[in-house]
């Protein structure tokens, strides 16, 4: 069940999962459902759906205020062998992070 269920947040901070199925194939696959049985017998049957990310253009990690509570938004993070994007958000969250240790 793990292997296809992910955790995830909305804009309000609600949390829900998502069934996240990777497959590769051409263009054009006949649609398919999962069908989901729950531990009561309760079925459900779900189309999946195609996700296309939305492409943005690159933003480092940030740091603002908002009501006196500080707010940092992160793209990407973590340390990669070839540098990149990946590289300097981790050093900018970094820093960050050394800048907001003392607070609660």
């Amino acid at each position: 069940m793990y292997d296809a269920l992910r955790v995830s947040m909305d804009e309000q901070g609600n949390v829900f999962y998502s069934v996240v199925i990777y497959e590769l194939g051409p263009v054009g696959l006949a649609r398919r459902n999962v069908h989901i049985v729950f531990d009561d017998g309760d079925r459900l049957t779900l189309p999946l759906e195609l996700h296309r990310p939305i492409w943005r253009p690159y933003n480092p990690p940030s740091l603002e205020w908002i009501d006196s509570v500080p707010v940092v938004t992160v793209m990407s993070m973590g340390f990669s062998h070839e540098g990149g994007h990946n590289n300097e958000s981790a050093r900018a969250f970094l820093s960050i992070a050394d800048e907001l240790r003392d607070e609660q």
